[in-house]
């Protein structure tokens, strides 16, 4: 039905905004986390297979079997107290290289616990008692600040020069994806995906025809619904339209923002216009106007145009629809509210 395709057009043009939004902005957060994510999740590469040369920008799993030292830490202050947030080790890597890496403090027990049995190992020659954790992290420079402590901790001045080649001026920084944290990949993967979604959602809605659903219902509850979408057609095609409300005797047509509502015309028992006054820091700012449609079943739906249009389409209710009440009153207000039956009994009597 042309009808419908055209229905449908209104429709996808309500919610291409948000549709360009959704996807453009979802592909983009994709684009940024998708790549770290899938880099995430296939694990890392060994360390032990990348040459050390090779290492730096490397996103990497790591084994940690011994722990030769500790040479930084960060810590974070307050009410007075301080807790350490990371701290940096040093590690055998390679051959007989050594390098550095940077747990969070989750991994601070664990860490300091193998440090200590590495000491223990090596220096009193006891028999190994650490437990190895494996990390997964990018492999990156060294800062300024903390290769100084590395430096300091190693004894790097008094070293020969072969030795110093040894000391690798690299750290893994656990949870570290390239220049995010998995946190953030997370982040930006799970928004990317949602805002993907979100948007291919509203776009089956719209070419599914879901705005429409108060057409086919109303033709699915009639006994013959080809017949019922035929004269509904008619309707759509020829009532005559009222600052975008399409009007007969029989039904009411018009746009809620992408929603598409048919409403039979004995539904409807009450229309009035709603006048809202605006004010900052009490001051009078404007004035904004809907137009509220009452129906029988109990279900207001409000109208937002101008108090003109408002009131150009009361009067149009007025010649086409006899059994409405047309305008607002607290009595009819406290009618509708507290006895609608009776309410609705006394408006389809009118006229009559």
């Amino acid at each position: 039905m042309n009808m419908l395709k055209e229905l449908k057009k209104v429709s996808l043009k309500k919610v291409l905004p948000m549709l360009l939004i959704c996807f453009v902005v979802g592909l983009v957060l994709l684009g940024i986390g998708a790549p770290s994510a899938i880099t995430v999740l296939s694990g890392g590469t060994d360390i032990n297979r990348v040459p050390v040369n090779e290492l730096e920008g490397k996103y990497v799993s790591a084994e940690i079997t011994f722990i030769m030292d500790s040479y930084a830490y960060t810590e974070r202050r307050s009410s007075g107290k301080s807790k350490v947030t990371a701290k940096e080790y040093i590690i055998p890597v390679g051959q007989a290289e050594y390098m550095g890496i940077e747990v969070p403090a989750k991994f601070v027990d664990q860490a300091d616990a193998l440090l200590r049995a590495t000491n223990d190992y090596i220096i009193n020659e006891n028999e190994f008692n650490g437990e190895p954790f494996t990390i997964h992290g990018t492999v990156k420079a060294m800062s300024s600040q903390s290769k100084k402590y590395y430096h300091e901790v190693v004894g790097y001045d008094e070293m020969t020069l072969e030795t110093q080649k040894l000391m690798l001026p690299l750290v893994l920084e656990e949870g570290q994806v390239g220049d995010k944290s998995q946190t953030e990949v997370w982040m930006y993967t799970g928004g990317g995906l949602l805002l993907t979604a979100l948007g291919l959602f509203f776009l089956i809605r719209v070419m599914s025809g879901s705005y429409q659903k108060s057409i086919t219902q109303y033709c699915a509850a009639q006994l013959d619904a080809d017949s019922a979408l035929a004269k509904v057609e008619d309707f759509y095609q020829m009532a005559d339209q009222v600052s975008g409300i399409r009007m007969d005797r029989n039904f009411m047509m018009f746009q809620v923002g992408a929603k598409t509502w048919l409403l039979p015309a004995s539904s409807v028992v009450w229309a009035y216009q709603q006048t809202t006054q605006h004010r900052t820091n009490g001051i009078p700012t404007g004035k904004s106007y809907s137009l509220m449609i009452c129906q029988e079943n109990g279900k207001q739906i409000a109208l937002g145009m101008k108090e003109k249009q408002a009131q150009d389409v009361l009067a149009a209710f007025i010649e086409h629809y006899p059994r409405m009440f047309i305008g607002y009153s607290q009595e009819r207000a406290n009618m509708y509210k507290k006895d609608r039956e009776a309410f609705c009994k006394a408006a389809h009597e009118l006229g009559a």
